[in-house]
């Protein structure tokens, strides 16, 4: 959560590009910004162009954005590419120019939508990055994982294993409706 990581937010761009000198993977969820200032704050810029995988909420991009712009015009300033999360409405991954993937939720009962984003994420860098799953695969298991999340209270617990997302993808271990 960039916004709430204000000690470290000066240097992260740095820590960023000292990743990718390593041969590093780098990916960020901005969170929620307590000050409201988004796209005002210093370090912002500067770090998503270190971010190879940007996976903010519709919400987020649109504070971001002011409300003034498209999602497209915030993927410009990402190093790679950037993953709106837009809840039960799924997600759309966008790179500079285009839209490189959009993906449907799967249909849940609702229970509490804490640590669906985190979920989320977690889902897209183990399918996408561990797995190397293309990203429309790699989204569609990562909208499983954020939907798995949502049928329980508390964002950490009945945390389903690869294999219970998997089978809930094939409609073999659905939640209810």
């Amino acid at each position: 959560s960039f916004f709430l990581q204000s000690a470290l937010q000066p240097n992260l761009a740095q820590l960023f590009e000292l990743a990718h000198e390593n041969g590093l993977t780098t990916s960020l969820d901005v969170g929620w910004d307590p000050t409201e200032t988004w796209a005002k704050n210093p370090h912002l810029a500067p770090t998503l162009k270190h971010v190879d995988y940007f996976i903010p909420n519709q919400d987020e991009v649109q504070a971001i954005l002011d409300n003034a712009q498209h999602p497209q015009d915030l993927a410009k300033s990402v190093y790679g590419t950037l993953i709106v999360k837009q809840g039960k409405q799924g997600a759309t991954a966008y790179n500079h120019d285009h839209i490189l993937a959009t993906v449907s939720s799967l249909p849940v009962e609702v229970v509490d939508t804490t640590g669906a984003g985190d979920a989320f994420n977690a889902g897209f860098i183990y399918a996408h990055i561990a797995n190397q799953l293309p990203i429309e695969q790699a989204m569609n298991f990562a909208a499983a994982c954020g939907a798995q999340a949502v049928t329980n209270v508390g964002g950490a617990s009945n945390a389903p294993n690869a294999d219970q997302i998997r089978d809930m993808m094939a409609g073999t271990n659905t939640p209810k409706e």
